[in-house]
């Protein structure tokens, strides 16, 4: 695994050839500073919020699935199948937050490898088998 001094040192010479710096999280970490605790400290807070705002987003719309179903239909079996998929949905919603945070905390600071394994994991084992359901 590369280190973290080796992706600020790889960052720095992106900007010599007169591209955008990509981490962001390198103004948190300094090598040598010490704050290296800081900065995970910001990613489990970071992913915290981010699963807590969509696991309060899925409550609300699991226990409101019956509300929003109702305002964009009036046939009474496609609003319960509705609310059925609704209600499912919402169940994945924490965990859609998690993900999207995953992977924005390990591309703020340039690794991009778990991100893509962690994709290709969800895609192949949980959303193709998903679809024979």
């Amino acid at each position: 695994m590369i280190t973290l001094d080796e992706l600020l040192e790889r960052d720095r010479k992106r900007e010599e050839d007169g591209f955008k710096r990509k981490i962001r999280i390198g103004r948190i970490v300094k090598p040598g500073a010490g704050k290296k605790e800081r900065a995970k400290k910001t990613a489990y807070t970071a992913i915290a919020l981010g699963t807590g705002i969509m696991t309060v987003l899925g409550i609300g719309v699991y226990f409101g699935a019956r509300f929003i179903m109702e305002r964009f239909f009036q046939d009474p079996a496609i609003i319960e199948y509705g609310i059925v998929m609704l209600r499912i949905f919402a169940l994945g919603f924490p965990f859609i937050g998690f993900h999207i945070m995953i992977e924005n905390v390990y591309a703020g600071v340039g690794e991009n490898r778990p991100p893509m394994v962690a994709s290709l994991c969800h895609a192949w084992l949980l959303e193709v088998p998903a679809v024979y359901l």
